[in-house]
């Protein structure tokens, strides 16, 4: 799953970049596994479930 946000999800993607100019890359990589890891709650090592919420917060004027 980490590869597809890696590949396609332009705040990863961003975070990233920022870690390869600074030769951290492998550093990111592991914290991110680790936190996919801790917060998956899927019963499934072969699927991932992360729970998540969302906030649409709309203004008209």
């Amino acid at each position: 799953m980490l590869a597809a946000f890696r590949a396609y999800y332009g705040p990863t993607m961003n975070a990233f970049e920022a870690a390869e100019a600074t030769g951290r890359a492998d550093d990111l990589q592991d914290e991110l596994e680790a936190l996919f890891n801790r917060q998956n709650t899927s019963p499934d090592d072969n699927t991932t479930s992360i729970p998540a919420t969302f906030l649409r917060v709309s203004v008209a004027v």
